[in-house]
């Protein structure tokens, strides 16, 4: 099992991964061409992972944590799911997208400390947790 931080600045795009419509899910906001290193790390998303919506003040060195999920089917592309596509992208060229079964929604805001901004990840569109504290924050919001 691993964890994983993914970047979801506006609430809109927050609103959208939580639909229970599909019970959640969550995909890049960019497409192959434009980010394919993001989706070589996506297609390692496997089920039973944990995610974390996120978005992250650097000035602050505040992390805060919008939503924490487990995934329940890893990436895949979903033709039916157009609303996997940003607002205003081509809606011809489909994103791969994972299924989530979002736990808890309620924001969590995490003081980070001087350490921990020494291997800023943070700011980053998707990336594996390493940091043990926040791993276990995360856990904890599960439930």
């Amino acid at each position: 099992m691993s964890i994983w931080g993914m970047g979801a600045w506006d609430d809109d795009t927050v609103n959208r991964f939580l639909d229970d419509g599909k019970n959640g899910y969550m995909t890049i906001g960019y497409n192959h061409t434009e980010a394919p290193a993001l989706y070589a790390m996506f297609d390692r998303i496997r089920q039973g992972d944990i995610i974390y919506l996120k978005t992250f003040y650097g000035i602050e060195r505040r992390l805060t944590i919008k939503a924490v999920g487990i995934v329940t089917q890893g990436a895949y592309f979903d033709e039916h799911n157009v609303d996997s596509n940003p607002p205003g992208s081509d809606l011809s060229e489909q994103r791969e997208i994972a299924s989530v079964a979002w736990k808890c929604t309620t924001p969590c805001v995490y003081p980070m400390s001087e350490a921990e901004m020494k291997n800023n990840v943070y700011n980053n569109t998707l990336y594996e947790e390493f940091n043990h504290t926040i791993g276990e924050k995360i856990i904890d919001l599960l439930g």
